[in-house]
């Protein structure tokens, strides 16, 4: 197996940019941007968060996601898209019917969706169709990022928590860059469509899906890796796991869901507090006795926070 070279990926992915040939370009959508996060530093204190050291990472390639709505609705091929759910039944006898469950656009949470938006309150003379745009979002995990510069900063290298800690930073960063205000704005108010079929449409984004693995789900959900509360939904302990498959697993599941409320907020705000105003250890035993008990990691989550503004959590 070839060891992973920060220094000769990075090259080759610039002359991999260079090439006019390279779909990554300003006139196919994409946009370079930077984002940047805070450096903790334990036993240094700063007077906020905002006073502490920055790292500028750039390069990052990315597209509007309001654009990619934009581009697929105009095109004649939504004219194969259901913007109207429907329950599918399978009659397996005059006196039996089951629900089937198959494609997005048949499942509870579009019908769910699709109720909701055309719900909201609607301006004098809008008599456009609303309809909703399923965003499924996949990601694999990637070596994000080196950040080598913590050294020059603080004359020593990170810690593994710090690093850690800087990397589940990042992917919340990353997010919150795509998760700007014109796709608020949309989740909020629709964006208005001339769709490929030569109607008018206000179209509403929402997130269905999020596909990733263990690891990168736990970058999303901001918690532990394989900690006492390992799971991204619930709070079901760590030896508990075992049970899966039984009756009391689901049931306990369903009753230990992780919720998203300013209690966890505060939790986490009174964390990065003590990491970046006191200087307290990322994973000290003063940061354990607030998180750990569902496994939180002392890290803004960009969907929470941003979501939370809209009153869509």
């Amino acid at each position: 197996m070839q060891i992973f070279d920060d220094v000769r990926e990075k090259r080759l992915i610039k002359e991999y940019l260079k090439d006019r040939s390279n779909p990554f370009r300003v006139e196919n959508g994409w946009r370079i941007s930077s984002v940047k996060i805070r450096l903790p530093k334990e036993k240094v204190k700063f007077t906020s968060e905002e006073d502490a050291p920055e790292l500028e990472i750039t390069g990052v390639h990315h597209c509007s996601l309001t654009d990619v709505i934009t581009s697929v609705f105009e095109d004649t091929i939504m004219s194969t898209f259901h913007l109207t759910p429907f329950h599918q039944q399978w009659k397996i006898s005059d006196d039996h019917t089951i629900k089937v469950y198959s494609e997005a656009y048949s499942s509870p949470a579009f019908l769910e969706a699709h109720e909701e938006i055309n719900a909201l309150p609607q301006d004098p003379g809008d008599n456009l169709e609303r309809v909703v745009a399923s965003l499924m979002m996949w990601s694999d995990g990637t070596h994000l990022a080196s950040f080598d510069c913590y050294g020059c900063l603080f004359d020593e290298a990170s810690s593994s928590d710090v690093y850690t800690h800087c990397k589940r930073k990042l992917m919340q960063a990353i997010w919150a860059l795509l998760l700007d205000e014109e796709l608020m704005d949309a989740y909020k108010n629709g964006i208005i469509i001339r769709c490929g079929d030569g109607i008018t449409r206000r179209v509403f984004p929402r997130f269905f899906t999020y596909s990733a693995d263990y690891p990168e789900k736990i970058l999303l959900a901001c918690i532990k890796f394989l900690s006492e509360c390992p799971c991204p939904h619930c709070l079901i302990k760590k030896e508990d796991v075992p049970k899966m498959g039984m009756k009391i697993d689901l049931k306990n599941r369903q009753a230990t869901q992780h919720v998203d409320d300013e209690r966890r907020h505060r939790k986490v705000e009174k964390a990065r507090k003590l990491i970046f105003q006191h200087g307290v250890s990322i994973n000290g035993q003063r940061i354990k006795k607030i998180l750990q008990g569902e496994s939180l990691v002392p890290t803004q989550n960009m969907f929470s926070t941003r979501f939370l503004k809209y009153m869509y959590i």
